[in-house]
Parts: structure tokens; sequence; C-alpha cells
């Protein structure tokens, strides 16, 4: 009786040290799986918002006028590309999920 207490008590030790590995193992998973997810919703709303703003410059740039119309699309994306990230960086600043390098 006594040898089987102690192989429990051995058991539940190693299974205790073993849990705070499997905590960490699932909070790696947990998070790269947000991680991938949140990445590939953003790439459909992107691709979604290309579309969108494709159509609206060829709506309002003459056929003809390809050359333009491409420059103020690859300007307007530009712009919205820094605005975004600019936004990002500071919610993740203030959030305190980013530190800024000085």
């Amino acid at each position: 009786m006594l040898n089987s207490k102690t192989r429990n008590d051995k058991n539940k030790e190693v299974a205790e040290r073993k849990t705070p590995k499997i905590k960490k193992d699932t909070k790696n998973f947990v998070g790269k799986t947000m991680k991938l997810s949140t990445a590939a919703f953003s790439l459909v709303a992107a691709l979604a918002w290309n579309e969108f703003v494709k159509t609206l410059v060829s709506t309002y740039i003459k056929k003809g006028k390809d050359v333009w119309s491409l420059l103020i699309y690859a300007l307007l994306m530009t712009f919205v590309a820094v605005f975004v990230s600019t936004r990002a960086e500071n919610v993740e600043r203030k959030l305190g999920v980013k530190k800024r390098k000085k």
C-alpha cells in the first residue's frame, strides 16, 4: 500500500512539472493562431479595399489616362498604408504592446 502511494505521488510530481510546459505550449499555439487568423482577415480586407479603390479611380478618371489613374491609385494606397500603420503603432504603444525604441 505504501509503495502504491509513493508511485502515485511520483506520478503526480511528474505531471505537475510537465503542466507549465503544456500551458506555455498552449499559450504559444493560441497566440500564433490568433496572429495567423488576424493576418488572413487583414489580407481579405485589404483585397476588398483594393478592388473598391480601383473601381473608384477608374470611375472618376477617364479611360485614356491609365498612367495617371495608376499614379493616383498608388499615391492613395501609399497614404492609406502610412496612415493605418502609424495609427496601429500608436495604439500598440498606448496599450503597452510595443515599446518604442529610441
